[in-house]
C-alpha cells in the first residue's frame, strides 16, 4: 500500500471560495444539565424541568466550484483539473492537458529518483502565453458566464498534492 504524491510547478487558475453560513434551530434546554444542545421533543426538559427554548446551531462552510460538478455536463473537466487538497481560501486548477513548451516547467531526474524543476524567471511571459491558450480561454469562459459569483486569478505555483 502506497501513497501517490504528485508535484506541479506552473500556470493555474485560483479560484476564490464564498464563505457562507448555515443556521439550524430546534428545541433544547438551555439550562445547564446534560440536555444542553440536544434536540428533544418536549416542552419542558425530563432532567431538570427548565422550559425548553430554541437552541440555534450556525454552521460555516466554503463554496467551491470543483470539475465533477461544475464543468462535466460541458465537458471542461478534461481541460482542467482541480487538485484536492484542503484550502479554504482558493480551488486551484490545473492543466490538464499538454502545455506548450514555452509554458511548462523543466523537469530532471536521475536513477536515484531525485528531481529538480528548473522554475523560469520569466512567470509573467508564461502567464501571459497561458491565458492566451484556447483552452484556458474556453474554461474561464465558462466559470465567468456559469459561475459569476466565483473570482479567479491567474497564478504561478508549486504545488505538491495528493490524488
Amino acid at each position: 500500500m502506497g501513497i501517490e504524491i504528485n508535484f506541479y510547478i506552473g500556470p493555474v487558475i485560483k479560484v476564490k471560495t464564498i464563505e457562507s453560513k448555515s443556521s439550524m434551530g430546534f428545541l433544547s434546554c438551555l439550562n445547564k444539565c446534560n440536555n444542553n444542545g440536544k434536540e428533544l421533543n418536549s416542552l419542558f426538559c425530563p432532567l431538570c424541568g427548565n422550559k425548553n427554548e430554541i437552541y440555534e446551531v450556525q454552521e460555516q462552510f466554503y463554496l467551491r466550484p470543483t470539475t465533477n460538478s461544475l464543468f462535466y455536463e460541458q465537458k471542461l473537466d478534461d481541460l482542467f483539473y482541480d487538485v484536492p487538497f484542503d484550502n479554504k481560501e482558493y480551488a486551484i486548477f490545473i492543466p490538464n492537458f499538454y502545455l506548450p513548451e514555452n509554458i511548462r516547467s523543466l523537469y530532471n531526474s536521475d536513477k536515484y529518483e531525485t528531481f529538480m524543476f528548473d522554475i523560469p524567471k520569466n512567470t509573467d511571459t508564461i502567464l501571459n502565453s497561458f491565458v492566451e491558450l484556447e483552452e484556458t480561454k474556453s474554461f474561464i469562459k465558462f466559470l465567468t458566464e456559469q459561475a459569476p459569483s466565483f473570482t479567479f486569478e491567474i497564478d504561478y505555483l508549486a504545488l505538491k498534492y495528493n490524488n
